[in-house]
């Protein structure tokens, strides 16, 4: 394990030294090179369409007469008998008593209340 840091650390320091650079490490940079835009010029023929148009006209189209008459029809309503069912409804013989009922406490009793501030 300390060998591969050993050598890792080796090449490291070699790197930053510069003894592995190439001889063109050390050449400068050339600017970069501006390119304008092809310059274009479009031409537009013009264009004539050539399709014929549609035109509509009324053509007569033979119809057959036909006599219809439609059916007589009736409807009889069924014969249906309803009896609604014999219901009797008594009211319950409910008696209310009321009853006078004092109060449990008496106020006249009790103690007069006192403000203190």
């Amino acid at each position: 394990m300390y060998s591969t840091l050993v050598v890792v650390s080796a090449l490291l320091a070699v790197a930053s030294a510069g003894l592995l650079a190439s001889p063109l490490a050390g050449a400068p940079l050339l600017p970069k090179v501006q390119v304008a835009p092809a310059q274009v010029s479009v031409v537009k023929q013009p264009i004539t369409v050539q399709q014929p148009e549609l035109r509509y006209r009324e053509v007569p189209v033979p119809v057959r007469a036909v006599a219809y008459a439609a059916p007589a029809v009736s409807y009889a309503a069924p014969a249906v008998a309803y009896a609604a069912p014999a219901v009797s409804y008594a009211a319950p013989a409910v008696a209310y008593a009321t009853h006078a009922v004092a109060p449990a406490i008496s106020y006249a009793a009790a103690a007069p209340i006192v403000k203190v501030h």
